[in-house]
């Protein structure tokens, strides 16, 4: 058993740990939300389980290890101490890296009847990045392009299976690639489903944009409802129809056709 005195050292230990590691942590949940994964991605593709995970190791196990394994005045403590900061680090560098190769850098719109941003990560456009002309003509974080659809009906039709079906085709061909304004901005105005439409998606989705609409004191008929379609769920970007920014965000899971 142990003592009372060797107890308070071990919740010593295991305090000090977690301080350290929840500063750590802080740094790098800062870095995900405020830098990487801006609102709504974070929520949406999935990033809560991934950090839900990195707390589990960071603020949890290794802090327990540090209690179980410490004891006062043992030559080795400065070697465990190493052991468990190195497997935390390890750890913690894993989920980073994973989380970094998912960021967004883009969400590009596809129109028909797909009519739905999608978050486009680095793997998708690594062999083709985008012209420099066109990133200097983009605005938002992450910016927001429009994809142009074939008008041939077939290979539409074609360019719309890939994106569904999760194939990296047509997100990834950059060359099409348009900014949010003129034509493609008056196409996803017009192509932007009206309030009973959205609320046949997802019923609780009318109550949350007059919540949103309230607390800014605006009109349904500002902004085009759009759905951002993550890995996990879905939100409503609200763009304004004047100039195509993001004004906000609706919670609303309304999935494409």
């Amino acid at each position: 058993m142990w003592s009372r005195t060797l107890l308070a050292s071990k919740a010593k230990a295991f305090a000090i740990h977690v301080a350290v590691s929840a500063v750590v942590f802080s740094a790098v949940i800062y870095v995900v939300l405020m830098l990487w994964f801006p609102e709504p991605y974070f929520r949406i593709d999935g990033g809560l389980a991934m950090i839900a995970l990195a707390a589990a190791v960071d603020l949890v196990i290794g802090p327990l290890i540090t209690f179980l394994v410490y004891r006062p005045q043992r030559r080795d403590n400065a070697i465990n101490f190493a052991v468990i900061a190195f497997l935390q680090a390890v750890a913690l560098s894993w989920g980073v890296q994973v989380l970094y190769s998912q960021r967004p850098l883009y969400a590009a719109y596809v129109g028909g009847p797909v009519r739905t941003f999608f978050p486009v990560t680095e793997p998708l456009i690594r062999d083709a990045p985008p012209a420099a002309e066109l990133r200097a003509r983009l605005v938002g974080h992450p910016p927001l392009v429009f994809i142009p659809l074939s008008s041939d009906p077939a290979q539409a039709r074609g360019m719309l299976m890939s994106v569904l079906m999760g194939g990296p085709s047509l997100l990834s061909s950059t060359h099409l690639w348009l900014p949010i304004e003129g034509r493609a901005l008056t196409t996803i105005v017009a192509e932007s489903r009206d309030r009973a439409a959205l609320e046949s998606f997802a019923p609780e989705a009318g109550s949350l944009i007059d919540e949103f609409l309230t607390e800014r004191g605006a009109r349904f008929e500002d902004f085009a409802f759009v759905p951002l379609r993550g890995r996990y769920s879905s939100a409503l970007l609200a763009l304004r129809k004047s100039d195509g920014t993001v004004a906000g965000v609706v919670y609303a899971n309304v999935r494409p056709e």
